[in-house]
């Protein structure tokens, strides 16, 4: 059988192509390709990926085992008369090599292909801040005194999106896998779930719609106000609502986005010598993402989406209109009774003179 595993990385359709084979069950089993239901989490084979990585499972609260995740993956396989397998999990992209070593031989005799999608890395880590920032249950790593600027993580992004780092984890999967197996796809080139259909050997148009491959960009106004919200220690509670109010205050607004050219400069120097080997070991060509060959002048609009006082102010009154006001939020307090003076007894009759 012909096993695909799409192994990411975030941030680069992955979702969309996930919810679009999950609801194209039918049409792909008239192309003899399986979206199999084992090591499942929604809608796709991240208990796997949690597995060989360690991780708990955030909605169960377990931690998956990697034996029994692969013995289920190896059933579903054997199970199956389809061609093609497709298994999907950005997870997958920065597991240990131990692990991969385990799918490895789970999957020997078996005609493995080991697809990975990269992004242009300073988007990716943009992409991955403003995500971060609007999940409020996440936190993430900062340093002692940062408050949540994306300006405190441009020397490390990994701190953000350990993928970020792409020759080094996908060459973890050349070695168990072998070179000739990985296929690289440059995000930018096509519609993640097109490139993902052509890669199976089906039409794009056979399949269903799915979900958006992006969640949706916030303002730069609204991952300001989330920043400030989370140095401050607001509540999740409190995040919540003020991200919900901001959302519809401060719909998106096109623009450049968090960094500046210098910032995005910096990142994809800081990754040039690998995303230029990495081009070249697996596609045969120079890395697009090669600082000095990107005009940063056309893609920046001079400067940054900035946040008002009176933005504040708006949110403030948004908040106090939402909120009833104290005196009729109050229990009506109880009216005092006036203690009435005692009925005077009767006057005693007086005798008759």
């Amino acid at each position: 059988m012909r096993v695909i595993l799409h192994i990411g990385a975030h941030k680069t359709g992955t979702s969309s192509i996930q919810a679009t084979m999950t609801q194209s069950d039918d049409a792909l089993a008239s192309a003899g390709v399986i979206y199999p239901r084992c090591c499942w989490f929604d809608a796709a084979h991240h208990r796997l990926g949690y597995a060989m990585k360690k991780k708990v499972d955030p909605r169960q609260g377990d931690l998956p085992v990697l034996a029994d995740e692969l013995a289920q993956l190896s059933g579903a396989l054997a199970a199956s008369n389809a061609r093609t397998a497709l298994i999907s999990s950005e997870e997958m992209f920065t597991a240990p090599m131990q692990s991969i070593s385990a799918l490895a031989e789970t999957l020997k005799g078996h005609d493995v292909e080991v697809v990975a999608f990269v992004r242009r890395p300073d988007v990716l880590f943009e992409s991955a801040f403003n995500q971060r920032l609007k999940q409020v249950y996440r936190d993430f790593e900062k340093e002692a005194n940062a408050d949540y600027h994306i300006e405190d993580y441009t020397e490390n992004p990994a701190l953000i999106i350990p993928d970020i780092d792409y020759y080094r984890f996908v060459s973890r999967w050349s070695g168990p896998f072998g070179q000739a197996s990985i296929r690289l796809v440059q995000y930018e080139l096509q519609d993640a779930v097109a490139a993902m259909a052509s890669i199976i050997g089906i039409d794009r148009a056979q399949l269903a719609n799915g979900a958006s491959s992006e969640n949706p960009r916030a303002s730069e106004k609204l991952v300001t106000l989330m920043r400030l919200a989370r140095a401050v220690g607001a509540s999740v509670d409190t995040q919540e609502r003020l991200r919900d109010i901001a959302l519809s205050r401060f719909p998106h607004e096109a623009g450049s986005g968090l960094l500046d050219p210098t910032e995005r400069r910096f990142i994809l120097k800081k990754f040039r010598q690998g995303n230029e080997a990495l081009f070249n070991t697996y596609l045969g060509q120079s890395s697009p993402y090669d600082p000095g060959q990107i005009d940063f002048g056309a893609e920046y609009d001079g400067g940054k989406e900035t946040l008002r006082m009176r933005d504040l102010m708006r949110l403030v009154v948004e908040l106090i209109e939402n909120q009833p006001r104290c005196a009729d939020s109050l229990p009506a307090a109880p009216v005092e009774q006036q203690s009435l003076p005692a009925e005077s007894p009767p006057a005693e009759s007086l005798p008759a003179a």
